[in-house]
């Protein structure tokens, strides 16, 4: 890896190459870091709720340009395009382009996570410098040297497609994602978010040579932020629950470990989606456990009781992933999720299991 090869001994450095090397490892992993294996260990039962000072107030449609690239004339910002996959196969993957990104400086960062029952068992990475990639302003578009890793369009029906595909080491993915609901993006503290929550995945992984066809359900994020980010939040936590046509988003971005801001989207098919009321959300931390001494939510219940709408799921962590670099611990769960949403006279039943993610700043 180029970080690691810089900073190796023996090679002369100095202190503003340092810093500014550190602060590409901190920034350029919060949305790809390098996971450990770890099994979950049951600690402590508790419950505790979260306090929402200030919900998010809209939701805006979204375009191709929004899901294309942002250039930054000013300040340094990170911008990141993520995908990730729970197939019928028994694997699940996630994949993650990051830019960090000023005018013509920058570097760029591709990853790929494959997992096998919920275990890590691939996690090829390659670091390039931003003169080596090319990102459209107009289309969700990102060829790194002479691959083309994400391609995104629209028909005239409404319907995105993305074809990510790209090769590592022996390991990789030509996978072709199709929305199942609508996308939408909303501001957030320090930057701005695009969600596509609910897509249908299909083609093929590639373990050690080996060409494995896939299908599945996905899902697709978009997010830009400056590098001042970790000085005004905690952090985050990310779920994500999607049935056929009904799902849930939730998004809690902290300013203090039980303090913070939430966002909670209903996502159907066919329909635009809309906000939770927050007086009408209860997330609820059902059990702790101690992970890499840390004291980490394990269990949760996410019920929604509002006009029209009923939510009640369980979600169990399968497995998770543990992730220490400076300034920032990081978790990657993988949570078996069931119950029903209710939308109307509509009920849907929710069984399956879903990638979501724990982020602390220090």
């Amino acid at each position: 890896m180029f970080i690691m090869h810089v900073l190796k001994p023996g090679v002369k450095k100095s202190p503003l190459l340092k810093k500014s090397l550190s602060v590409l490892v901190i920034l350029l992993f919060i949305s790809a870091p390098v996971f450990q294996s770890h099994t979950i260990a049951d600690v402590a039962t508790s419950g505790s709720t979260f306090i929402d000072t200030s919900a998010f107030d809209s939701l805006q449609n979204i375009s191709l340009a929004d899901d294309a690239f942002h250039n930054s004339t000013t300040f340094f910002h990170i911008e990141s395009w993520y995908f990730d996959a729970v197939f019928e196969q028994n694997y699940s993957m996630a994949v993650v382009v990051t830019i960090l990104q000023r005018k013509t400086t920058g570097f760029v960062l591709e990853g790929l996570y494959l997992y096998k029952d919920t275990n890590l068992i691939a996690h090829p990475r390659k670091l390039m410098t931003f003169q080596q990639c090319f990102a459209s302003a107009e289309q969700p578009f990102i060829k790194l040297g002479n691959a083309t890793i994400i391609t995104g369009t629209i028909n005239e029906s409404a319907v995105w497609t993305y074809h990510v595909s790209l090769e590592m080491d022996g390991q990789g993915i030509d996978l072709q994602f199709v929305n199942i609901t609508k996308g939408w993006k909303t501001d957030i503290r320090g930057g701005w978010w695009l969600v596509i929550p609910q897509l249908r995945v299909t083609g093929h992984i590639q373990l050690n040579g080996e060409t494995i066809p896939v299908s599945g359900a996905g899902y697709h994020d978009h997010n830009w932020f400056y590098l001042y980010t970790p000085l005004i939040q905690k952090g985050w936590q990310f779920i994500n629950v999607a049935g056929d046509d009904l799902g849930v988003t939730m998004v809690k971005v902290m300013k203090n470990r039980f303090v913070g801001e939430s966002i909670t989207v209903l996502n159907q098919k066919d329909r635009d989606p809309s906000l939770i009321p927050s007086d009408d959300v209860h997330f609820l931390v059902t059990e702790y456990m101690v992970d890499h001494g840390r004291l980490i939510p394990k269990n949760f219940l996410l019920r929604v009781s509002a006009d029209q709408v009923q939510v009640d799921l369980t979600m169990v962590t399968c497995n998770v992933h543990y992730v220490k670099l400076p300034f920032l611990n990081y978790w990657r769960y993988h949570l078996r999720i069931t119950g029903t949403i209710t939308v109307g006279s509509v009920t849907e039943r929710i069984d399956s299991i879903r990638i979501s993610e724990l982020l602390r700043f220090l």
